[in-house]
């Protein structure tokens, strides 16, 4: 009976020093990844890239490169610093700046284009990942395409 109540009390101590690990921002290290673990990361991520216009869920896409969501969450964060959904953020917002700088598309055109029905959450959301408008970014792109003018 000894025996049992001391393991009880240390599982107690263990989930409490669990919860303060927690509230203070301190998680238990994560199982390293394997290569094989980052080749379907990287999978994953180019999924991601040629489907944005219509990417799969993150358990779908986890099953469709063969590792649990919680892994493919993890290796995300661990190789790409980001969470699938943070990358494909990127991923859009990189695709609209080189439609405007490129003069392939207008603001809006890009905005709508690369996913985001608010134009003004995708300045924002612009702006944020380039320290530059959209229309800044039209505007210096088409500085960069006129011919030199020399006098």
């Amino acid at each position: 009976m000894t025996l049992f109540m001391e393991a009880k009390a240390l599982e107690l101590v263990a989930r409490q020093l669990r919860r303060l690990e927690r509230m203070a921002g301190i998680y238990p290290r994560q199982s390293p990844l394997s290569i094989s673990d980052m080749d379907q990361i990287m999978l994953a991520a180019e999924i991601l890239k040629k489907e944005m216009d219509n990417p799969p869920g993150g358990v779908d896409l986890a099953r469709r490169v063969g590792l649990n969501y919680n892994k493919l969450l993890h290796g995300f964060k661990k190789i790409l610093l980001l969470t699938p959904a943070g990358y494909l953020r990127v991923v859009r917002l990189q695709k609209a700046y080189d439609l405007i700088a490129g003069r392939d598309l207008n603001v809006t055109q890009a905005a709508s284009t690369v996913g985001y029905a608010s134009l003004s959450h995708f300045t924002k959301s612009f702006r944020k990942a380039f320290g530059i408008t959209p229309k800044a970014c039209a505007t210096a792109g088409k500085l960069k395409r006129s011919p030199d003018k020399k006098k």
